[in-house]
């Protein structure tokens, strides 16, 4: 990681920040502002800035559920380009449970795996971003997104296009 924190561009305390995270990651220690703040030295503020910085950089991705927040790094070790391709190779069910924090039911992933028969995956995935946007986390919010979609002639493209 130190070798890429120049290309990176990542300050010192980005970086001494995104170690720490790594570290009780690794280790499995709930990682807090306070935590970070008291084991980098750094202010509240500060540290504060940093997370909002490698969130806007897409370094940093923070997911919180009703049982514990999450910060995963994985934006740091990927370009745009693998993050889209390893969305679209990687299960289905994979990133509908990490989208929504939480193990899904045999039902929904039933319903995802039926989805999957009728509807392209690039659309799927729009579908549970918009979900997500909307803060609806449900498989049925995403099924119905993509029959009113598919009543309108919206595909994948189309989205694409409009970006």
């Amino acid at each position: 990681m130190i070798e890429n924190a120049a290309a990176l561009g990542l300050s010192p305390q980005e970086f001494m920040v995104v170690t720490m995270i790594d570290f009780m990651n690794d280790h499995h220690m709930p990682v807090s502002l306070e935590t970070i703040s008291k084991m980098t030295g750094l202010e509240k503020e500060q540290v504060n800035e940093v997370f909002s910085t490698l969130c806007s950089k897409k370094y940093m991705d923070i997911r919180a559920s009703k049982k514990d927040v999450r910060f995963s790094l994985e934006g740091m070790f990927q370009s745009e380009f693998r993050k889209e391709k390893n969305a679209l190779d990687s299960s289905l069910i994979d990133v509908f449970e990490s989208e929504f924090g939480r193990t899904l039911s045999g039902t929904e992933m039933a319903k995802i795996s039926d989805l999957g028969k009728v509807y392209d995956k690039k659309l799927i995935l729009y579908a549970l971003q918009n979900a997500s946007a909307y803060r609806k986390q449900s498989v049925q919010y995403v099924e119905s997104t993509l029959v009113a979609w598919a009543s309108q002639g919206v595909t994948a493209d189309t989205i694409e296009n409009k970006r």
